[in-house]
């Protein structure tokens, strides 16, 4: 495999895991913010996970180019990112292609 590729699924994989923690965490924090507790740091949390969701698209951007992926695989990988927990089932997937 080539050493891009490679280092490319590096990265995607850290964005993965660090999109998918925090994503799990906020939607924790939505369900009790729903029970009635106060939680200010709730939009600040929300803005956060924005900005690493953008990272998160970015390096799988990366990873579908140097892996030359099609165009439905790049867009299904990104969607991923966007429900909880499944960035990992995502990560795990492509994890025996890149290692």
């Amino acid at each position: 495999m080539n050493e891009k590729i490679h280092q490319a699924f590096r990265r995607y994989q850290f964005a993965a895991w660090l999109v998918g923690t925090f994503l799990a965490l906020m939607t924790l924090a939505l369900i009790r913010f729903g029970l009635g507790y106060e939680a200010t740091w709730y939009k600040v949390g929300w803005q956060i996970h924005g900005f690493l969701f953008m990272v998160y698209l970015l390096a799988t951007a990366d990873l579908g180019v140097k892996a030359r992926w099609h165009v439905g695989r790049l867009l299904g990988t990104a969607v991923l990112g966007t429900i909880p927990f499944m960035s990992f089932v995502a990560e795990h997937r492509l994890r025996p292609q890149y290692r």
